[in-house]
């Protein structure tokens, strides 16, 4: 029961925002993990929390530099059931989704992978020309927004190579490969995976990837 009164309150939150600006860009950010997946171990805690503090940094300085207001998939320790995600973003006709994800590395140059949703290159990029009357499953629902994604995540790369992050971190990608966190999305999507030796690493980057994504104030 509480599962569900919880699920019902997000869904009015997203609904509020929606109804706040119709016109305003609607960005979600998931950070892995929820109540019965702490993720990956890091250093001292787990991919659940430092992919939380992430996502709500990055959060709050986009709307700080660009003024784009972003949404967070979960609270703290929130449960978060199948495809859950997937459906707020579709519902609400989201126009970017983040998904942010940690690991631990032993190399103390962090490393930021960027991937976006592709399963079968030839197949899915022929899913442009599916007739949009036809099933879509799951699996197929990035066909949609295919071409703008992998645009998108190549400016995301341009913006995480400059120069001036040399000395911070490495960054790798765009990848296409299948991703289980971006199943069922329609809108545009990706991933992070961020390589930390120390967890607070992250502070140093997540101003960088709130740089790569100032085309969302478009």
């Amino acid at each position: 029961m509480k599962n569900i009164v919880k699920i019902s309150f997000i869904s009015l939150l997203f609904l509020f925002f929606a109804q706040i600006d119709a016109a305003a860009n609607l960005v979600m950010i998931s950070p892995a993990g929820d109540l019965n997946n702490p993720g990956r171990k890091l250093s001292d805690g787990y991919e659940r929390g430092v992919a939380f503090q992430i996502a709500e940094k990055l959060k709050n300085l986009l709307f700080e530099k660009y003024g784009i207001k972003a949404v967070l998939t979960r609270e703290p320790r929130e449960a978060i059931v199948p495809l859950q995600n997937a459906s707020y973003a579709n519902r609400f006709n989201a126009d970017f989704f983040l998904s942010i994800h940690v690991f631990k590395q032993e190399n103390p140059k962090p490393k930021v992978f960027t991937y976006y949703q592709m399963f079968n290159r030839v197949k899915d990029l022929a899913g442009f020309n599916v007739n949009s009357l036809e099933f879509v499953s799951i699996y197929e629902s990035h066909y949609k927004n295919l071409k703008l994604t992998m645009s998108l995540a190549e400016r995301m790369k341009n913006a995480l190579i400059d120069t001036k992050f040399d000395k911070i971190f490495d960054s790798f990608g765009p990848i296409g490969l299948p991703l289980k966190p971006l199943v069922g999305i329609t809108t545009p999507a990706m991933v992070l995976e961020i390589g930390l030796c120390e967890e607070n690493d992250w502070k140093n980057i997540v101003e960088p990837i709130a740089e790569s994504l100032s085309f969302l104030k478009e």
